[in-house]
């Protein structure tokens, strides 16, 4: 269902206007409430239609750090074309493996969580940076770059200018440590002045770079290509003729923007009788999942043939790995 049709059937269902003639206040007021309980439920459980399957990345030899795309956010699986990667616990590493930081093998075998990046690649050098929009309806709001220059911290902001680049001309960066914006129309991509090296691309509802970094264990001494299973990170209704994308959730996520409708309008005893059918239903939602994610006998990656070799990929007994 379209995100815009949930939102006046909701109205309408609780009685606050026909479902064609909601007030344009009360709209935009269901309309919030529903990106905040969509986002709540998509984060309350690893739903199969929020998996990123089989994302590919390659390694440079003797380079253990990865930054993943933006929509990536909970790994649930790596491997390569002959190892399974299962994931680490640093703090233990540090207290057991004394050197692992220079450790390297022919293998990686293991990986383990870092903090987020602010970007997808570091300046390779001092370099200037600009931006640019995939729009030309963004003709206003500014991009904040904070970073270090000539060993100083320091923040530059940078008008928008639509598809036309604007540059932090003398200012030049040897790290990037944030980048954020408003919300735009278009794609807004960082890069090395005169269209270089892409720094980090933010779509139009992201407010901040932000991507996923992982480190390998130990460091690989040669190029290797993993696959990477995953869960994508919220992706909010931009447009009101966006569909809800978690098809066992929805009729939940209906209720409980139900429930805050009665919320809004003081009738608390109907609120609180959707507020119980939602649960219910997301509690019935979550275990079809797990039935379905039980006939899945197979892990999902790397499929047969996708090693040259025709086998299936096993994980064993391993209590680590989970297959969503």
């Amino acid at each position: 269902m379209q995100a815009t049709d949930l939102v006046k059937q909701a109205i309408n269902k609780v009685g606050l206007a026909e479902q064609a003639a909601v007030p344009t206040v009360l709209f935009n007021w269901a309309w919030a409430a529903l990106q905040r309980i969509y986002e709540d439920v998509w984060n309350s459980y690893p739903w199969r239609d929020t998996k990123l399957m089989q994302y590919v990345v390659s390694v440079d030899a003797n380079s253990d750090d990865i930054v993943l795309p933006s929509e990536v956010d909970a790994i649930t699986g790596m491997a390569s074309t002959t190892e399974t990667l299962f994931p680490l616990n640093e703090f233990l590493l540090v207290k057991n493996l004394p050197g692992w930081a220079t450790e390297s093998g022919a293998k990686a075998y293991q990986y383990f969580a870092m903090p987020d990046s602010p970007v997808l690649v570091q300046p390779a050098a001092a370099y200037a940076v600009e931006i640019v929009s995939s729009s030309t309806a963004d003709t206003s709001g500014s991009v904040v770059v904070v970073g270090v220059s000539g060993g100083v911290d320091t923040a530059v902001t940078l008008t928008i200018n639509g598809t036309s680049a604007a540059g932090s001309g003398t200012v030049t960066f040897t790290e990037i440590k944030s980048v954020s914006k408003p919300a735009t129309t278009g794609t807004i991509t960082l890069r090395k002045a005169s269209a270089g090296t892409t720094y980090a691309v933010l779509l139009p509802w992201q407010t901040q770079g932000s991507y996923r970094r992982i480190r390998l264990y130990p460091i690989p001494t040669v190029a290797i290509t993993f696959y990477v299973e995953a869960l994508r990170r919220f992706q909010p209704l931009v447009s009101q003729y966006d569909a809800i994308l978690l098809r066992h959730a929805e009729s939940a996520i209906f209720d409980m923007l139900c429930a805050e409708l009665y919320e809004y309008d003081d009738r608390h005893d109907l609120a609180q009788a959707e507020y119980s059918k939602a649960s219910s239903r997301l509690q019935r939602a979550q275990e079809r999942e797990d039935r379905q994610n039980d006939t899945d006998q197979r892990v999902s990656f790397p499929a047969a043939g996708d090693f040259g070799s025709g086998r299936d990929f096993d994980y064993g007994d391993d209590p680590n790995h989970k297959t969503w």
